[in-house]
This record gives C-alpha cells, sequence and structure tokens, in this order.
C-alpha cells in the first residue's frame, strides 16, 4: 500500500508540472514582447537560432580538422619527394667534391 501511495504521489506531481508548463505556454503565446512579436515566438526562435549557431559553429570545426589532415597528408608526400631530392643533391654534391678534389692537386 505504500508504493501504492508514493506512485499516486508521483504522478500528481507529474501531472501538476506538465499542467503548470502548458499554462505558461497558453500565456506566452498570447503575450506579446515589446517589439510585438508574441513570447512564445521570440523565446522558440532565439533557442533556435542559438541551437543553429552552435551546430554551426560545431560543423565547423570539424571541417577545419578534416581540412587540415588532407592537408597534413599533402604535405607527408611533399616531405617525402623532398627527402629524395635532398638525397639525391647530397650523392651529386659528394660527386662533384670527388671529381674537383684530383682535379685541384694537379
Amino acid at each position: 500500500m505504500t508504493v501504492a501511495l508514493i506512485d499516486i504521489r508521483q504522478r500528481a506531481g507529474y501531472l501538476f508540472l506538465a499542467v503548470t508548463l502548458g499554462h505558461i505556454l497558453l500565456i506566452s503565446a498570447q503575450v506579446n514582447s515589446r517589439s510585438g512579436v508574441p513570447v512564445l515566438e521570440a523565446v522558440t526562435f532565439g533557442m533556435l537560432a542559438e541551437v543553429q549557431r552552435g551546430l554551426a559553429a560545431g560543423v565547423s570545426g570539424i571541417r577545419q580538422v578534416w581540412v587540415g589532415y588532407v592537408g597534413l597528408q599533402g604535405v607527408r608526400t611533399e616531405n617525402e619527394a623532398l627527402k629524395r631530392q635532398l638525397e639525391a643533391a647530397q650523392v651529386e654534391a659528394q660527386r662533384q667534391r670527388a671529381l674537383a678534389d684530383p682535379t685541384a692537386r694537379m
């Protein structure tokens, strides 16, 4: 019997909360703000604008990370090509020094 009594009290509390929120929503739909727009409409659009701003910032952040990652892939390929060019230039410089060294002694 104690559990049933608690359950009825919880239901009554939830019903009271739902009725109160519904009442506030109905009043907000009827009351206009200073700009002439209904308060409910102003609050709804204000909340949706903030959600949209947050989502846009999140998408922009993800896009920046992706662009950076793709850019790094290109840099890695370029770095490997430059390393190969440097090694070839070092070998060529060493070959040139070896060729120039016997001629300097003469």
